[in-house]
């Protein structure tokens, strides 16, 4: 069956807004239970900060293996142009255009 959801290709319709989503909700759950109860407020602080640098971290692996990730592609896309020029440039005739109907 299929879903009756409405897909605009906006960034919730990213793979990863549910994971972004949830360490918010720990970090805001974390922070109201901190205000709540002073003994908390330690830890609470410790795993924001700890969110906050995993975050950090995640997302310069991510535009770091984007970076390399697209810097193949590059190579391989002008190792195949360069491919196929030397194939279909050496074998090339002219293409005579006399007595053609223009």
């Amino acid at each position: 069956m299929s879903s009756d959801r409405i897909s605009w290709g906006g960034p919730t319709d990213s793979p990863d807004y549910p994971p972004l989503l949830a360490a918010l909700l720990v970090v805001c759950v974390l922070g109201l239970a901190g205000a709540l109860w002073p003994a908390l407020d330690r830890a609470a602080s410790l795993v924001g900060a700890g969110t906050l640098a995993l975050t950090v971290i995640v997302a310069l692996g991510r535009l770091l293996a984007r970076w390399v990730r697209e810097r193949r592609e590059d190579r391989a896309d002008l190792a195949a142009g360069a491919r196929w020029r030397a194939t279909h440039t050496a074998t090339a005739r002219p293409v005579s255009t006399a007595g053609s109907a223009r």
